[in-house]
């Protein structure tokens, strides 16, 4: 039998194989929702790949989540399973893998997705010693495989800092070393077009940069790019860790942290929206928009930024005239130059919390299913024809269920919802 499985947010698949009917998974990511297939290899040639999802357990937290258009995965066959975390404006990543390096990479990858010109900056703080060659550091990525196209700058513990890069999809990283610098350093790395510039810093002052090597184009990033933070242990049976401090991004003059972005319906009479951005944030004001649907948005309100960026500032904003049910809301960061970047979309739902819910919809790559006053206990996905494409159990007893949609074809679904009492049907149009 050949097995395949990756997770929602990872384009590369994971591949075993076995000639047992069970077989046991390792080194997997705790509380993250996978997807497999299964197919049998007989004297005809391959069988028809069954395909299916489960949802790993709960996580023992090291620290707190990660913010707001923030999402952190596993890159690669990697050993041992990785974490990110924040507390406190202090990032801890502990990532195994092989190699930031040769035709493949394994790694864990703190990351968001961003597009236009962009300058991304960290200190990191610490680094253990698994390996002489584990590399902490900033990364932009074409893609989420483990073959894309990157860019990186890192530290390692004993063997200086690296600039590592790929031109072509599966092709060998280019590696351009720097001996002598070690942790706590200040690293960063620079996207114009599809060139891009790797800088490093003792002391992280305007004028103590050095660039290492020279700018490269990789071809990639005019659409956008991932970029985040990376740690690999260099051996796929260690973990390492590593801490970054003062992370922030800056596009168009406009510096981008952090963003945490919650909502809240106040008593059915209106809904109470709520942010906080970190320090060194550069917005002028924050246009706060709504949208019936989470396609078209509309500015409903404008809150002015409090000027003062040398520490983490909270805002909040009130929609007086919510729609009953679903609304969507998301924050424009707009800053001096009037560059602006988007939020991640949030829905509250206004005046009834007894009934399950799917969003949002039309679902593009993945949709949320919540059991209203009940835990969701199964779901199943039925198409037009009336089959059974997908069923997923909610062993984990979750309130909302994360569903990856990007393999479902366009059209009409029934999103068939169990309770411990009661089975719901709602529609979904898959865009």
């Amino acid at each position: 039998y050949t097995i395949q499985y990756k997770t929602s947010l990872v384009t590369s698949w994971i591949t075993r194989t076995t000639t047992s009917t069970s077989i046991n998974i390792t080194a997997l990511s705790c509380n993250t929702g996978y997807i497999y297939s299964v197919a049998a290899t007989c004297s005809s040639g391959m069988s028809t790949a069954a395909t299916g999802t489960f949802t790993t357990g709960a996580c023992t937290a090291v620290c707190g989540p990660l913010p707001t258009r923030y999402f952190n995965a596993d890159i690669g066959d990697i050993g041992i399973a990785g974490t990110s975390c924040l507390n406190n404006g202090i990032y801890t990543i502990q990532g195994s893998g092989n190699d930031v390096s040769g035709v493949a990479d394994e790694f864990q990858y703190a990351f968001t997705n961003l597009s236009g010109d962009e300058q991304v900056v960290a200190q990191v703080l610490t680094q253990d010693s698994t390996d002489p060659s584990n590399k902490a550091g900033l990364m932009f990525r074409d893609s989420i495989s483990n073959t894309s196209r990157f860019a990186f700058i890192g530290t390692t513990s004993q063997n200086g800092i690296v600039f590592v890069y790929r031109s072509a999809p599966g092709v060998a990283a280019t590696l351009v070393p720097l001996s002598g610098p070690a942790v706590p350093y200040w690293l960063s790395l620079h996207k114009s077009g599809t060139t891009y510039s790797a800088f490093i810093s003792s002391s992280g002052a305007q004028n103590s940069w050095v660039q290492v090597g020279s700018g490269v184009d990789l071809g990639f990033g005019s659409a956008g790019a991932n970029v985040g933070m990376a740690v690999t242990s260099h051996n796929n049976a260690l973990l390492s860790t590593a801490t970054f401090g003062h992370f922030n991004i800056t596009s168009g003059g406009l510096t981008i942290n952090p963003i945490v972005f919650t909502g809240a319906d106040i008593n059915n009479q209106y809904n109470l929206l709520n942010w906080t951005v970190s320090t060194g944030d550069t917005s002028v004001y924050f246009n706060v928009q709504k949208s019936p649907d989470s396609v078209v948005f509309s500015t409903f309100t404008r809150v002015n930024a409090a000027g003062n960026n040398q520490i983490q500032q909270s805002y909040s904003a009130q929609d007086d005239n919510p729609q009953f049910g679903l609304n969507y809301y998301r924050l424009q960061l707009v800053g001096t130059s009037g560059a602006f970047i988007y939020s991640k979309i949030i829905s509250v739902n206004f005046g009834d919390h007894d009934n399950p819910l799917v969003f949002p919809n039309p679902a593009s790559s993945y949709f949320v299913a919540t059991g209203g006053q009940q835990i969701i206990k199964e779901l199943d996905i039925i198409d037009a024809l009336g089959r059974i494409v997908q069923r997923i159990e909610n062993s984990n007893g979750a309130s909302a269920m994360t569903i990856e949609a990007e393999g479902l074809a366009a059209g009409l679904y029934v999103i068939r919802i169990v309770t411990s009492s009661q089975v719901y049907r709602l529609k979904l149009i898959k865009k």
